[in-house]
């Protein structure tokens, strides 16, 4: 799942990246369809991969949930999990304020652009702030991953105990 989610968070933050660098090319009607559709499939991309990292902590807290249950497992791998969960969803909040705070004001400069340096600063702040929730959802991610191979191996060596 690391994996998935960096080559995820590359192509969002060069996207977002490269949406920004049109942004400030824009001058009138130049460039701005080019920067309007960059940052809004930036946007789009930026929601589905924090997406892709909650759905992944729904699913796997779910399996450790069954596996501590059926195997009669300590209960802290649970507690764990729910932890690592707790902290992607504060910052999936967090980023995608960010996020779309950023593109309010970018609505807001279609219509004036004397806005144009809130909508600037917005979206430095969107990216910078994305960037941190993409690296707490990377972490989290480890140690759920972590987490699980522990929990799948406590299992199996449950399943394997002669019954008395």
């Amino acid at each position: 799942m690391t994996r998935i989610l960096v080559s995820l968070v590359i192509a969002d933050l060069l996207l977002l990246v490269g949406a920004s660098a049109l942004g400030l090319c824009v001058e009138r009607e130049r460039f701005f369809a080019q920067h309007f559709i960059l940052a809004l499939f930036g946007m789009l991309t930026t929601v589905f991969t924090h997406v892709v990292a909650f759905t992944y902590f729904a699913g796997t807290g779910k399996m450790i949930s069954q596996a501590v249950s059926i195997g009669r497992l300590d209960r802290w791998p649970m507690e764990k999990a729910t932890e690592y969960k707790s902290r992607v969803t504060r910052s999936v909040g967090i980023a995608a304020v960010a996020i779309v705070a950023a593109g309010a004001f970018g609505a807001i400069t279609m219509r004036n652009p004397a806005w144009h340096w809130w909508h600037f600063t917005a979206a430095a702040g969107a990216i910078m702030v994305n960037g941190w929730a993409f690296r707490v959802e990377y972490r989290c991610i480890r140690l759920n991953a972590r987490l699980m191979d522990a929990v799948f191996e406590a299992y199996n060596a449950t399943r394997n105990v002669p019954a008395e």
